[in-house]
C-alpha cells in the first residue's frame, strides 16, 4: 500500500512535470482537448508501469518467503483471552453481563443468577423420571474423554480449572446451549420463550 501511495505521488509530480512541459513547448495546445487527451495517455502508461514494477518487486521476496518461512501452526488454540490493552479501550464491550460460556467469566459473582438457569436445563435435559430421556453416564464419559482436547482449544489452556471443575463446566455449559436452543426452537427462534425477553 504505502509502494502504490509513493507511486501516485510520484505519478502525480510526473503529471504537473507533463502539463508545464506542454504549456511551455505546445502553446497552441493548451488547455485544449488533444493536450487533455494525451496527458491522460502519458500517465495511464506511467501508472501501469509503475503498478508492473510493484507487483514484479514484490512477487519475489514474497514467493521466496513463502518456499523457506513455514509459520509455525502453534498448538492449535481458537479461543483467546483479550489483550489487557484492548480491554482498556472499552472493559465493557468484553466482559458477559448476563451469563458466561466456557472458562474465562467461569465463576464470577455477578452472573451468578445466570448459573440457575443452566442448572434449571440440565436437570430439564437428564430428568430421571423422563424415561426417554438422556442418561447421565455416557455423557460424562463423553465429556471427560473431549477434556484434553477442548483445552487445547484455548491458548492458556483454561488452565485456571481442574480437571473436574473443567468437565462440569463443558457439560453444564453445553446442556444450557443445548436447551436454550431447544425451546428457542419451540417458539420459532423469537421471543416468545418465558426464558427469552428483552
Amino acid at each position: 500500500m504505502i509502494i502504490r501511495r509513493l507511486h501516485i505521488t510520484n505519478l502525480g509530480v510526473y503529471m504537473t512535470t507533463s502539463k508545464t512541459f506542454l504549456s511551455a513547448f505546445l502553446p497552441e495546445m493548451g488547455n485544449g482537448m488533444l493536450a487533455s487527451s494525451l496527458l491522460q495517455k502519458m500517465s495511464r502508461r506511467r501508472l501501469h508501469t509503475i503498478i508492473n514494477k510493484t507487483s514484479t518487486n514484490l512477487r519475489v521476496p514474497l514467493e521466496e518467503e513463502l518456499k523457506t518461512n513455514i509459520p509455525n501452526k502453534g498448538n492449535g488454540a481458537c479461543i483467546y483471552r483479550v489483550p489487557k490493552n484492548m480491554i482498556d479501550v472499552e472493559p465493557k464491550a468484553y466482559t458477559p453481563n448476563i451469563i458466561s460460556i466456557g472458562p474465562y467469566h467461569h465463576g464470577s459473582q455477578y452472573l451468578r443468577k445466570m448459573e440457575e438457569l443452566k442448572w434449571r436445563f440440565f436437570h430439564r435435559l437428564f430428568d430421571p423420571s423422563n424415561l426417554n430421556g438422556l442418561k447421565l453416564e455416557p455423557v460424562i464419559d463423553a465429556m471427560e474423554e473431549l477434556e484434553t482436547e477442548t483445552r487445547r482449544c484455548y491458548a492458556d489452556a483454561a488452565s485456571q480449572l481442574g480437571n473436574q471443575n473443567f468437565v462440569l463446566m463443558m457439560l453444564i455449559d453445553g446442556c444450557f446451549v443445548v436447551e436454550l436452543l431447544r425451546e428457542l426452537s419451540k417458539h420459532n427462534f423469537s421471543h416468545g420463550s418465558p426464558f427469552v425477553k428483552r
